[in-house]
């Protein structure tokens, strides 16, 4: 359980990242 927590968070971090980058959609938590 802890590794699919941890994959999942990297996965949202690098989400937000490419939406910072690209800068089209607001930067927020939503399902983080």
């Amino acid at each position: 359980m802890s590794r699919s927590l941890g994959l999942r968070e990297d996965q949202c971090w690098k989400d937000e990242l490419v939406t910072r980058i690209i800068g089209l959609l607001p930067v927020e938590p939503s399902g983080c």
